[in-house]
């Protein structure tokens, strides 16, 4: 049973390994300058459309971010900044203590106020 399963084996594979009478004319045959034209070809024109795709992408990020962030900052501060009395707020954060040292200089105008005049 063996020696007949190994001849149909022999068989197959004989046939698969044949030789072909009549050989085959390749056409398609490039010599290497032509086949590296091609790939070059190819490349400059993937590098062009990349190209064109991240200018696209980066010009329309920029315009978002600058419609979506930066106006509405810039009108922000504007409004801000349109009723902003500087004085007013020096006045209330020095009454609540943030400006130490404006609290020393007060303390000793407030003592002596001719020591200061004397110093110079």
């Amino acid at each position: 049973m063996t020696s007949n399963y190994i001849r149909n084996l022999e068989f197959s594979v004989g046939n698969l390994v044949k030789k072909n009478e009549n050989p085959v004319n390749i056409v398609n045959v490039r010599t290497r300058e032509e086949m590296v034209h091609c790939w070059m070809t190819n490349l400059v024109r993937q590098i062009k459309k990349n190209l064109v795709i991240a200018t696209a992408v980066a010009t329309a990020a920029t315009g978002a971010w600058y419609l979506l962030v930066n106006k509405p900052r810039k009108e922000a501060y504007a409004a801000f900044y349109a009723n902003y009395d500087a004085e007013k707020d020096f006045q209330r954060m020095k009454a609540l203590g943030v400006f130490q040292s404006q609290a020393m200089i007060e303390e000793k105008a407030a003592e002596g106020g001719d020591a200061e005049e004397e110093e110079e």
